[in-house]
């Protein structure tokens, strides 16, 4: 396996002392008042998962071309292994934070959206092949069907831990859509006809829901209900991941057309070019750490 650092061009933002926990907007019982040191990504360009290190400036290669297509990263701070869904080869995996002791956790079709819930070691994964939402062990037992109705493209998955809901963007359906974690009481959240969200991430803290939308070209903002909705971040051009941090107030996204990372705060403001790294391109989904 290839593992090694290069340098790569970023633009840095001061950066508080970080505790020694991960942290990502995606689940909602890990959030911590840090801004990043790291951010994890899986390149499908490149078939890799890789570590930036915002501090030094370089990009580590965790895992190399022999991946297949990574598609979304979730990391579990507890057992310090990193889990994602892999397209190509139709499989969950994971492995060790540093990219070593690589598991196949289960066989699904076409994964896409992966979530975790740590503090029950279950994984929940949007399959795109067979339209459904699943749910696993950590340790890729269990694997069950948790909804098989009523879904096209689902993808971005999230979890909530304090109401026990999911939330995803079904690609096929051009909306942000909700359940709980059997797959009832389903409500949609965005779904008007001239929105094309393409990437979400949730502040629970404060209910609002951040998205890429396509067809405006912007990142909005929103009441967890879907009111309220108003734009914050203007000429975007292809987003895949936006995360938020909402101790600090803060947004990321991956813009692979224009090859960035970049951040802002929570009204779009004090925008900040995180990454420039030319190997990204088509796909690209991050998950923010300290470590």
């Amino acid at each position: 396996m290839k593992k090694y650092s290069k340098p790569i061009k970023l633009i840095l933002v001061g950066f508080f002392v970080l505790p020694p926990l991960l942290f990502n907007g995606c689940n909602s019982d890990r959030q911590v008042s840090s801004k990043p040191k790291y951010i994890y990504a899986v390149n499908v360009e490149l078939n890799e998962i890789v570590k930036y290190d915002l501090k030094k400036a370089t990009k580590t290669i965790l895992i190399d071309d022999r991946l297949g297509f990574p598609w979304r990263i979730v990391i579990d701070s507890q057992s310090q292994r990193m889990f994602w869904s892999n397209v190509d080869k139709n499989l969950v995996q994971s492995a060790n934070i540093d990219g070593t002791d690589i598991r196949n956790l289960g066989v699904v079709s076409y994964p896409q959206g992966i979530a975790l819930d740590s503090k029950h070691n279950t994984l929940f994964i949007a399959e795109s092949g067979t339209p459904q939402l699943l749910g696993m062990h950590t340790d890729g037992s269990a694997l069950d069907t948790l909804m098989d109705t009523g879904l096209s493209d689902p993808d971005n998955l999230i979890f909530d831990i304090n109401t026990k809901r999911l939330y995803w963007i079904d690609f096929g359906e051009h909306a942000i859509l909700s359940s709980d974690i059997d797959g009832l009481e389903v409500t949609a959240i965005i779904a008007a006809e001239n929105q094309d969200p393409v990437a979400m991430d949730i502040d629970f803290n404060n209910k609002h829901i951040y998205w890429a939308d396509g067809a405006s070209r912007t990142i909005q903002r929103s009441n967890l209900d879907g009111s309220g909705s108003v734009e914050i971040v203007f000429q975007i051009q292809k987003v895949t991941s936006l995360k938020v941090q909402p101790d600090v107030n803060r947004i990321y996204w991956v813009d692979v057309q224009k090859q960035k990372i970049f951040s802002a705060d929570g009204n779009g403001k004090q925008i900040s070019q995180l990454v420039h790294d030319p190997d990204l391109g088509f796909h690209c989904d991050i998950f923010l750490t300290s470590q």
